[in-house]
């Protein structure tokens, strides 16, 4: 075979899949999940899918995996998956046979969580034993399954073992001297933190309440310690409470979540804020920065990868933040350009992410779209033609360098 047609085929099979993978990143920016009403109640039926593979990877394995690739993969993932069934399974009647199946996941994974070998990476001897981490974590995914309970079908041990680590959470607060309590030994993160006072603000809502005195004091502590280059709460914080590390794009949008729940109009003032420095555009697509406009940074560990500035965790949980702090549509524009990238794959049972090999990126996936609980509104206008422009321009100058080669090499 002549060398130049081996040329030809070669940069067809470079084209075709690029050229291929335009398209349906377009056409998944018109994704929107499907609902469905059953004899169960209104269900979401794209996120179910998710749920079933996530169910199976972790059966398979993926929470050992996943701990030997993050500090805290095990717990983490398991986490977000428990709490994804959460909050897919608040809109459903308790007897259901979706909510009964849910529940038992829930209840399955808060015994994984609960483990030793879940808290075996876990320093006990920390101020708050185990660390804010994960009290932060495993108490707040143990609140909101309570939280999807009558009280009278709520299990006793349950009620005792959250009642009982809410008071030990709130007890580490009141003797620290700075609003942070650490997560390791070496490490104070404010987003665990916040998981931390989420879990005791959730405690006063389904109990008689009994920190609300700590979480206002708390609050005031965390507005005195604002990050001062963005006025938002810092990424990292030294052990004496001073910021370490700026505002970062994934933290950030972790914390709002939790923080709408803490404080309504505190949140809302740090979603404001938010927005201006890491909200920005690419090629016409939303995405959420790592780090505030103006700086740069590498990606890390809590990051996840960072392209052209856009932040992977940021931007896949920004869609929940979106949708929670009461911007559904800028949460649908984010969800469908994560769409678009991720090459998302289902079948009749499940859908997957990434080919199903970063089983992590699909349980932050899972719980940030979760947090949307209802179908999609109608659009008032298309946002997305400026990225079909620039998808026709690319597909054409691919092409007409195609046809340039061929005629060069005959």
């Amino acid at each position: 075979m002549p060398a130049r047609r081996i040329f030809h085929i070669l940069f067809l099979l470079l084209l075709l899949p690029a050229l291929i993978y335009l398209l349906q990143f377009n056409c998944r920016l018109y994704h929107s999940p499907e609902f469905g009403q059953t004899t169960d109640g209104r269900v979401n039926k794209t996120l179910l899918k998710q749920l079933y593979f996530l169910r199976g990877a972790l059966e398979a394995g993926a929470g050992e995996e996943m701990q030997n690739v993050y500090p805290e993969g095990f717990l983490f993932i398991h986490c977000l998956y428990g709490l994804a069934w959460c909050n897919a399974l608040k809109s459903l009647p308790p007897g259901s046979d979706i909510f009964q199946d849910g529940f038992r996941e829930i209840t399955k994974t808060l015994v994984r969580v609960q483990s030793e070998d879940a808290r075996a990476i876990f320093n006990r001897d920390l101020p708050l034993e185990y660390g804010a981490f994960y009290q932060g974590w495993s108490n707040y995914l143990l609140g909101q399954k309570l939280a999807l309970q009558n009280p009278s079908a709520r299990d006793t041990a349950d009620v005792r073992l959250f009642r009982f680590n809410c008071r030990k959470i709130a007890a580490a607060y009141e003797a620290a001297s700075t609003p942070y309590l650490a997560s390791y030994t070496n490490g104070t993160w404010p987003a665990d933190n916040v998981l931390c006072i989420a879990a005791l603000a959730l405690h006063d809502r389904l109990f008689q309440p009994e920190f609300r005195p700590l979480i206002p004091r708390w609050l005031e502590g965390v507005k005195l310690g604002l990050d001062p280059g963005t006025g938002l709460i810092p990424h990292e914080v030294s052990p004496n409470g001073e910021t370490a590390g700026g505002a970062r794009g994934s933290s950030q949008s972790l914390m709002l979540i939790l923080l709408a729940e803490i404080d309504t109009a505190f949140a809302a003032r740090q979603f404001e804020i938010y927005l201006k420095h890491f909200l920005d555009y690419r090629f016409g697509l939303p995405g959420i920065r790592e780090y505030p406009e103006g700086a740069a940074g590498n990606g890390d560990i809590d990051s996840g990868p960072v392209i052209c500035d856009i932040g992977g965790a940021a931007s896949i949980v920004g869609i929940g933040t979106a949708s929670r702090l009461g911007q559904p549509g800028l949460g649908i524009q984010i969800r469908n350009a994560v769409e678009g990238i991720a090459l998302p794959l289902e079948n009749a049972e499940s859908k997957w992410y990434f080919t199903g090999k970063a089983p992590m990126a699909d349980a932050f996936l899972a719980w940030a779209h979760s947090l949307s609980p209802a179908p999609d509104p109608p659009e008032s206008e298309n946002w997305r033609w400026v990225f079909h422009g620039w998808s026709l321009l690319a597909s054409l100058c691919m092409l007409a360098f195609y046809r340039l080669l061929s005629r060069l090499t005959g």
